[in-house]
C-alpha cells in the first residue's frame, strides 16, 4: 500500500488556516455586494474575492468577514512565496526551464519544492470556496484548471473539486466536457493521462443529452462526476418543463416570438442558445427519457455508495466532517465529495426535490 504520510504533512505544513466555521449552505452566489447584492465596485484588499457597493459596507461585513479573510491573505501569501522560491530555481534537471512555465510531466509531484507550492496552492483553494460570492468560486475554478495544466496526473484529485465550481458559475456545458473527458480517460486510458501532449479535456460541446451510459458503465464509479452529471440531468429536465408549461399555458393566447422570449428568461443559458429545442413543439418525450436517464444515475450513485442520497437531502454534519482516507462505498467517501457539490445543488432550486422524491419511489417499490 502506497504510503502518503509524507503528502499529508506537506498539506498540512502549508494548510495552517483551516477555517473551522461551519459550512455555509448557499441558496444563490453573490454577484455585487456581500451585504446588499448591488454592484460591488470595492473590493476587498486581504481576500480579493468580496467586494462592496460603499465602504459602510464593508466595514458592517468585516466582523462576519475577518476570520476567513485573513485566512486566505495569509494562505496567499505563503503560496506567493513558494511561487517565487520555484521561480527563482533551479528545481529540476539542467536544461528542463521553469516548472511553472513547463511543464512536467509525471515528474511534477515527485519533486519536492512542487509538492509544496501545489500543496500551499490548494490551501488557498479551499479557503476561497467558504466565501458564497462568484469572485470567489470563480477564483477557486481558476487555480484549480492551472493547477492541473502543471499536474495533469492530478494527485490531488483536483478533478473532484472542480465539476461542483463549473456548476455554481452555470458553465454546465464546460462542467459535462470537463466530467466526460476525465470519465472517458480513466475507464479507457487510466495510465496514459500525463503524456497525451495537447489532448487535454479535448472534448468540446457533447451532447448533455445524451444517455449517460459512460458514467454509469465504468469501472471505476466516480462519485463526483456521477452527481454533477445527475445535477446537469435535473437542471435540463426542468429547463424542459417550464418550456412545456409555457406553452401549455401560453401557446393558444401568446405569439411565438413571445412564448420564446418568456422561455429564454425561464431556462438556463444552455438551453436558451439551442434554437432546436425552442422549436419542438412537444417536448414530453424528450421529458421522460431525461426522467429515465436521472433515475439510471440515482440507482448508479445508490448502488455505488449508500450515503450519498441520503445526505444530499439531509446533509446535517457531513458536510463539516474531515476524514483523512476514504474507501469506495464508505460514509467518509460520502463525506469527503459531498461538500465539493453541495452548493452547486442547493443553488439549484427544485434539485434536491427530485431526489427527494426519487428516494420515496425507492422505498415503495
Amino acid at each position: 500500500m502506497a504510503d502518503y504520510s509524507e503528502d499529508y504533512r506537506d498539506y498540512e505544513r502549508w494548510n495552517p488556516y483551516g477555517d473551522p466555521s461551519p459550512f455555509d449552505v448557499s441558496t444563490e452566489l453573490v454577484d455585487g455586494c456581500s451585504v446588499c447584492d448591488k454592484d460591488g465596485l470595492i473590493r476587498c484588499a486581504g481576500c480579493r474575492v468580496v467586494h462592496y457597493c460603499r465602504r459602510v459596507h464593508q466595514y458592517a461585513h468585516r466582523k462576519q468577514h475577518k476570520s476567513v479573510c485573513l485566512k486566505i491573505k495569509k494562505a496567499q501569501e505563503a503560496c506567493d512565496k513558494e511561487e517565487a522560491e520555484l521561480r527563482a530555481g533551479p528545481n529540476g534537471p539542467p536544461g528542463w526551464g521553469n516548472p511553472l512555465e513547463d511543464r512536467w510531466p509525471r515528474l511534477f509531484w515527485g519533486i519536492h519544492p512542487m509538492r509544496q507550492y501545489l500543496s500551499a496552492r490548494f490551501a488557498v483553494v479551499e479557503l476561497q470556496m467558504k466565501i458564497n460570492t462568484r469572485a470567489a468560486v470563480q477564483a477557486a475554478l481558476d487555480n484549480i484548471i492551472d493547477m492541473l495544466r502543471l499536474r495533469r496526473g492530478d494527485d490531488m484529485w483536483l478533478r473532484d473539486i472542480a465539476p461542483g465550481l463549473f456548476l455554481r458559475l452555470d458553465r454546465d456545458q464546460a462542467c459535462y466536457d470537463f466530467v466526460k473527458w476525465w470519465t472517458w480517460r480513466f475507464d479507457q486510458r487510466p495510465k496514459d493521462i500525463e503524456g497525451m501532449g495537447g489532448s487535454y479535456t479535448d472534448i468540446k460541446n457533447a451532447d448533455m443529452f445524451e444517455a449517460p451510459d459512460l458514467f454509469i458503465n465504468t469501472a471505476l464509479p466516480l462519485l463526483t462526476p456521477l452527481l454533477a452529471v445527475t445535477l446537469l440531468k435535473i437542471r435540463r429536465l426542468i429547463d424542459l418543463q417550464a418550456i412545456q408549461r409555457v406553452k401549455l399555458e401560453a401557446g393558444p393566447y401568446v405569439p411565438q416570438e413571445i412564448q420564446d422570449l418568456i422561455t429564454a428568461h425561464a431556462v438556463s443559458p444552455v438551453v436558451a442558445a439551442n434554437r432546436n429545442i425552442f422549436q419542438r413543439q412537444d417536448h414530453v418525450p424528450k421529458i421522460e427519457e431525461l426522467k429515465r436517464q436521472i433515475r439510471r444515475l440515482y440507482d448508479r450513485v445508490l448502488e455505488a455508495n449508500k450515503y450519498v442520497w441520503p445526505a444530499m437531502v439531509r446533509p446535517g454534519n457531513h458536510l463539516t466532517a474531515t476524514p483523512r482516507y476514504a474507501g469506495t462505498g464508505t460514509i467518509q467517501e460520502m463525506q469527503t465529495n459531498l461538500p465539493y457539490i453541495y452548493n452547486a445543488w442547493s443553488e439549484t432550486p427544485g434539485a434536491i426535490g427530485v431526489i427527494e422524491e426519487l428516494q420515496k419511489c425507492t422505498v415503495k417499490s
